[in-house]
């Protein structure tokens, strides 16, 4: 690790920082979806979920999909 730290490489994020979730959070309970919000931050939308459910935030059913009428 200490050798591609110091060629310069960058790593991936991984999950959200405090303020972020608390900010997730929010935008959560006003109602976007786990997608909407791994989409403002750059993350997966399971990276989210796991760290919405770890400061304890109560999930909604997910949707179903509506199948496209032809």
């Amino acid at each position: 690790m200490r050798h591609l730290v110091r060629a310069g490489v960058e790593f991936r994020r991984v999950g959200l920082s405090d303020e972020e979730l608390v900010e997730a959070k929010q935008l959560y309970l006003d109602g976007l979806t786990l997608v909407e919000i791994a989409a403002e931050y750059g993350v997966a939308s399971s990276t989210v979920r796991s760290c919405l459910l770890r400061y304890g935030v109560l999930l909604r059913p997910a949707a179903r999909r509506r199948a496209a009428v032809s």
